[in-house]
């Protein structure tokens, strides 16, 4: 459960610091250093929800709604970012 958590950790920081890259002109370095920097919160995420075991304990608000927008950008012509 823990390294399913840091996955999915690690997952979402490196989506957001992609998009960073299409929307703003900034050294792709900085954005690894984001993702690196986000190892203390996903490890302390990992130790706090790698222990549950029930469905509505599991904070999961936003993530439904990345994926579904991620499943409706691909049927679509229009651009998901404009700078």
């Amino acid at each position: 459960a823990a390294q399913l958590v840091r996955l999915i950790g690690n997952d979402d920081a490196a989506t957001i610091a992609a998009a960073v890259l299409k929307i703003e002109p900034i050294d792709p370095a900085e954005t690894t250093r984001w993702v690196l920097g986000a190892h203390t919160q996903i490890e302390q995420l990992a130790a706090r929800l790698a222990p549950l075991t029930q469905i509505q304990d599991i904070p999961a608000a936003g993530a439904p709604l990345i994926e579904h927008w991620a499943q409706l950008h691909s049927t679509t012509s229009q651009r998901l970012f404009r700078a």
